[in-house]
Order: C-alpha cells, then structure tokens, then sequence
C-alpha cells in the first residue's frame, strides 16, 4: 500500500472518481463522450493532489523538527554564555570585595 492511500484526502479523491465514473457510465451517447470525458479527467486529476499534500506535511514536519532542534542548540549555547558572563562577573565582583576588604584592612 503507498504511503498515501490511507489519508482522508486521497480516499475522498477516489470515491469522487469512482462517483464520477458511475455518473458517466449511466449517461447517454451524447454526455458520455463529450462532458462524461470531461467529468473523468477532473475527477482524476485531483488525486495527486492527496499525494502532494502528504508529501508538503512530511517535509514541513522534518523542517519543524530541524528547526526545533536548531532553537534548542541555540537555547543551549545562550545559557552556556550565560553562565560563562556570570561566573566571570561573579568573579570580578569576588575580586572588587576582597580589594575592598584589603583597603579596609590596611
């Protein structure tokens, strides 16, 4: 079974084709051939379209998941530098208080 027989949209499509395909079958000479022909062709062509959308979805899904992946690498790298400009300004600010300390005690 491919991929997208199973989605809503594609079965819709086919039972329109096959509706379709009925209603022409049960037209006189004269519908059959000319808007009977019609009727199938557009019936039919809609099918890709179930196809093409499932194929959208997939490629939206894995760039949202790329894309989740990237924010949380950034996430990541922000808090590391974060961190690493708190400890040094937790360092400095160590720094100033025992130079403060120093002065008082001399």
């Amino acid at each position: 079974m491919a991929c997208y027989e199973h989605l809503p949209i594609y079965k819709s499509a086919m039972d329109l084709a096959l509706e379709m395909e009925e209603t022409v079958r049960n037209m006189r000479r004269y519908g059959k051939y000319g808007i009977g022909t019609e009727l199938r062709k557009r019936s039919l062509a809609i099918l890709p379209y179930g196809f093409i959308t499932n194929r959208i979805r997939k490629i939206l899904c894995c760039m949202s998941g790329v894309l989740i992946r990237e924010t949380e690498e950034i996430t990541i790298k922000i808090k590391a530098r974060i961190s690493m400009y708190s400890l040094k300004l937790q360092r400095a600010v160590q720094l100033e208080l025992f130079k403060i300390e120093e002065r008082r005690i001399e």
